[in-house]
């Protein structure tokens, strides 16, 4: 069982606000602006509930 969860929902409000993620066949490809990669950053470490 994992210590903790994150949902991320990447369609919902809010998410304009979030860096663009895109499945390729290498791995995640993450772009965006400094302030969208830093609210994502806050998200995953959980300084802020989305």
């Amino acid at each position: 069982m994992p210590d903790r969860v994150i949902d991320l929902d990447l369609w919902g409000e809010g998410a304009e606000r979030l860096p663009a993620i895109t499945v390729t066949p290498s791995g995640l490809r993450i772009e965006g602006s400094q302030a969208e990669f830093d609210r994502l950053l806050l998200i995953l470490g959980g300084w802020i509930k989305e």
